[in-house]
């Protein structure tokens, strides 16, 4: 009787025991299961600001690509404008209606020789054939002083005053002469068909801008290397 009570207890604790070590096992695949999960996270938490931030790193070469484009066209543009310019400067002449009277720039003359008594053989009498450069009126540029007609001075080209204060018609000629006329007369040509072109060196900075953060990005995000 007490043998068979004795191997009653033994198995209990036999099967206690396997319960135990399966309850043990259990338990740490659990827990492992749970770490392995955590770690998953914790990896897809540090990948997911990569991702943002490689989208918007991106877009530093694709707007320099874009801005440089956009100064190719400018680029054209503006040479083609200045051709455009240089050829109307140049065209044959037309004939301007006559017995009118408008404004002629004959040229550029030193602050000393303002009074007429002073050049005096530059004053033409009597008709003469003249060719020139119809200007338009311009407007005032900021901080420049304004034209003061009763002390002749013209800071910029108002036709429209500069016409009124003498009784003429509203039309401008820049005349165009030999370059280098005798002492004493107005130096002519000068109209200045110039325009200011910085497009090229815009197209090289945008260009060269998008080459290098594109290096940069392909060689961080793509082949996983360190910038430097």
């Amino acid at each position: 009787m007490f043998n068979n009570i004795f191997k009653i207890s033994r198995n209990l604790n036999i099967i206690s025991n396997t319960f135990i070590k399966k309850g043990s096992v259990s338990n740490v695949r659990f827990n492992t299961n749970i770490a392995n999960i955590m770690r998953s996270q914790k990896v897809k938490r540090k990948e997911e600001p990569t991702e943002i931030y490689k989208w918007i790193l991106l877009m530093i070469p694709v707007t320099s690509f874009t801005l440089g484009s956009w100064q190719v066209y400018r680029w054209q543009w503006k040479l083609g404008l200045i051709d455009m310019m240089q050829a109307k400067s140049n065209a044959v002449p037309i004939d301007m209606p006559k017995e009118e009277v408008i404004l002629i720039n004959r040229g550029w003359i030193h602050q000393n020789l303002r009074p007429k008594e002073k050049r005096e053989p530059s004053l033409i009498k009597g008709p003469v054939e003249l060719t020139g450069v119809v200007r338009l009126t311009e407007k005032r540029a900021p901080f420049m002083p304004k034209n003061n007609p009763e002390k002749g001075s013209w800071f910029y080209r108002d036709l429209d005053q500069m016409s009124a204060h003498i009784g003429c018609l509203p039309i401008w000629l820049d005349a165009k002469g030999i370059p280098d006329p005798p002492t004493g007369w107005p130096i002519p040509n000068q109209t200045r068909v110039t325009l200011r072109n910085e497009h090229f060196s815009y197209i090289v900075t945008w260009y060269s801008l998008f080459a290098f953060t594109s290096i940069m990005w392909h060689r961080f995000f793509i082949r996983k290397l360190p910038l430097l």
